[in-house]
């Protein structure tokens, strides 16, 4: 979107663009039973008809813009909300472009890490002296992160969402930031809108497993965004995740290195898109870890992670405020009688391992020709006791009619190998039948790099 303001400012705009984000769990924006529900198919057809030869003229200006929900409260889970709080803002390409000069924006909050475990404001004296401070903190590796973190997104179905991430917290390396506190920065509050970004000088053994490491997802660095209320309860905002691989060498200069030091290594790291404020009286934290497993499937093992220096820019692109139409309930003719309803779950293994079983049951229904189609998955994600990762999974569609019927089933595992972790072997075989008489089976398998 950005690219798109900066090509409209040189003279050579690009194609146009809209995006629209906001919390609508699974589901189309106009269909989500989670809202607030947005004209979503008025929005693409007034597009099409802009673009389309022939279409009708629209008032509607042809530039590039996004239009993002900007959350008043963070949830805690698992349960979904009926309702979601908040506003819709809308930025254009150009305003993206122009960064902290737009009219509703504001420059990024940049803060530094401090070996006392703070997050503070950056001055002007340190701005280019990314580790002079020496050392902020290890990364432990002791535990594994991640069960209190919810599905990537919501289905919408089931009781899918980040929990309190205390538990997860203690097990990680964190850097709080009050807000209210005395202070510039944080004095009145602070608007979160973008995307953030964190930028780590990894040192010493760190550094060097980062530069020689073969390439591989799992030896990576998890960094969290979460605001802690009064009572404690710590509300997850933001996730990302990167590989130590990426890593960049720099120089050390930091206080008593020599000129022939081995480097240290650079790391950058963007957050997901987010939107939300901390208030006065809560708490700004970031949480770093070298796992949030399931989520992710790095369960740590490969070392702790020690850091010379951690910065954090937290952006606001601003936006002004949209009046989004509510979708017209129109009636249309029943295609799809519901036979069985769907069922999604994340429960934890029932042998006390670490993991989740988790249960995709979108049900069966039958058309208006007699057709019933049904579809259920179950996985299973498990920390081995040597951090080996465990998945399997069972997939089984199927289709009736009548007296015939037919099904297919799809299983696959993938374990990592004891030698080295980001060695693993997938097998997966497939079965189709009809009728009850086999119609055809395969099975693959390869060795991968995770």
């Amino acid at each position: 979107m950005r690219s798109r303001g900066l090509a409209e400012k040189r003279g050579r705009p690009l194609p146009e663009v809209h995006g629209l984000i906001g919390p609508w769990a699974h589901a189309f924006p106009h269909l989500s039973a989670v809202g607030p529900n947005v004209d979503w198919v008025d929005k693409v057809v007034r597009f099409a008809q802009r673009h389309a030869a022939g279409g009708t003229p629209d008032a509607a200006p042809n530039a590039s813009s996004l239009t993002y929900f900007d959350s008043s409260d963070l949830l805690i889970g698992p349960q979904l909300p009926m309702r979601m709080a908040g506003t819709y803002l809308t930025v254009s390409a150009a305003e993206l472009a122009a960064g902290a000069h737009a009219a509703h924006a504001t420059s990024p909050l940049i803060l530094r890490a401090t070996p006392s475990g703070a997050l503070a404001a950056r001055s002007a004296d340190d701005a280019n002296d990314e580790a002079a401070a020496g050392a902020v903190g290890t990364v432990p590796d002791n535990e594994v992160c991640g069960q209190m973190g919810g599905e990537w997104f919501s289905w919408g179905i089931g009781a899918d969402m980040p929990v309190d991430q205390a538990a997860d917290d203690k097990h990680s390396l964190c850097f709080d930031l009050p807000v209210g506190a005395s202070g510039e920065v944080a004095g009145t509050g602070i608007s979160v809108r973008g995307t953030p970004t964190l930028r780590l000088v990894l040192a010493d053994e760190t550094a060097a497993r980062a530069l020689t490491a073969r390439t591989s997802g799992l030896d990576c660095l998890v960094a969290r965004l979460c605001v802690v209320d009064e009572t404690g309860a710590s509300r997850l905002a933001a996730l990302g995740a990167v590989s130590l691989t990426l890593a960049e060498a720099i120089v050390d200069t930091r206080v008593g290195a020599r000129y022939d030091s081995p480097p240290l290594a650079k790391l950058e790291l963007d957050l997901h898109f987010c939107a939300f404020s901390i208030q006065p009286g809560q708490t700004l934290r970031l949480a770093l870890s070298s796992s949030y497993f399931p989520l992710f499937l790095a369960a740590g093992g490969l070392g702790a992670s020690r850091l010379a220096s951690v910065e954090l820019e937290l952006p606001d692109i601003g936006g002004a405020p949209a009046e989004l139409p509510t979708p017209e309930l129109v009636q249309h003719p029943m295609t799809l009688q519901r036979l069985r309803a769907p069922s999604h779950r994340r429960n934890a293994l029932a042998s006390g391992a670490c993991g989740v079983h988790s249960l995709q049951d979108d049900g069966t229904v039958r058309t208006k020709d007699g057709l019933s189609v049904g579809t259920r998955s179950d996985t299973y994600v498990e920390v081995l006791p040597d951090r080996r990762v465990s998945v399997r999974s069972a997939i089984v569609s199927s289709l009736a009619k009548g007296s015939e019927f037919a099904k297919l089933e799809v299983t696959t595992s993938l374990v990592t190998e004891r030698a080295d972790t980001r060695d693993a072997v997938a097998k997966t075989t497939v079965v189709a039948t009809a009728c009850g008489a086999q119609l055809w089976r395969k099975t693959f398998s390869a060795k991968i790099t995770i």
